[in-house]
C-alpha cells in the first residue's frame, strides 16, 4: 500500500467525504483528490493534519517509514497481521519484557567496563546482539501501544509531558532543550 492509498483509506474509515475532508484540511477537493490518487506528493505537514483529522496516527508512522530517509532507517513496520488490541499489545509487552529480563544480568556483565564492541568476546557479542534484538522487540511493541493508546489519551500531549519531566529532572542538557 502506498501513502496516498492509506490516506484515502483513513478518510473513508473516518466517514468523511472528499469534500468534508478537504474543507477541514483547508484544501480544495481537487487538491485532496490529487493527494489521494498519488498525482501530487504528500508532505509531512499534510500527513500530520490528516492523521489528526481522521484519528489515524498510523498514517504518520507509515509515511515516515516510506517517505523519509530517517524514518526508513529507524521506523518500524506497521503490524497489520497481528491482534493490536490494547490487551494483546500489553500481553506481548509483558512477554517481550520477560525475555529481556532473562537476559539482563548476563548483558550487564558482558558490557560492564567495556567501551565498545571491540572489547567483547565472540560470546559476549552474540549475547549483546540477541539482547539488543529483544530490546528492539520491546520498543516495537511500545510503538504499537502508542498508536493504540491514541484511542484513550492524547499521545502527543503525553509525550510533551514526558519530555518536560526529562527537562525538569536534568536528563536533557539545556542547549538540547533550546534546539527542540
Amino acid at each position: 500500500m502506498k501513502v496516498n492509498d492509506m490516506l484515502r483509506k483513513a478518510r473513508l474509515n473516518a466517514g468523511l467525504s472528499l469534500m468534508q475532508a478537504a474543507l477541514a484540511l483547508g484544501f480544495s477537493e481537487r487538491h485532496l483528490r490529487r493527494l489521494e490518487t498519488g498525482t501530487q506528493e504528500i508532505d509531512a505537514s499534510t500527513v500530520l493534519r490528516a492523521s489528526d483529522l481522521y484519528s489515524a496516527p498510523e498514517i504518520t508512522t507509515y509515511y515516515c517509514r516510506r517517505s523519509c530517509a530517517i524514518g526508513e532507517r529507524y521506523c518500524y513496520e506497521l503490524l497489520n497481521a497481528v491482534d493490536i488490541s490494547p490487551v494483546a499489545i500489553l500481553a506481548k509487552y509483558r512477554d517481550e519484557m520477560g525475555e529481556v529480563n532473562r537476559l539482563l544480568d548476563d548483558l550487564i556483565s558482558a558490557v560492564l567496563n567495556r567501551q565498545n564492541g571491540d572489547q567483547l568476546t565472540a560470546g559476549q557479542r552474540a549475547l549483546f546482539e540477541r539482547a539488543f534484538q529483544e530490546l528492539l522487540d520491546v520498543e516495537h511493541v511500545i510503538e504499537v501501544l502508542k498508536l493504540a493508546a491514541s484511542r484513550y489519551v492524547d499521545v502527543p500531549a503525553a509525550i510533551r509531558a514526558h519530555n518536560q519531566k526529562c527537562y525538569d529532572r536534568g536528563y536533557v542538557k539545556p542547549e538540547m532543550k533550546e534546539a527542540s
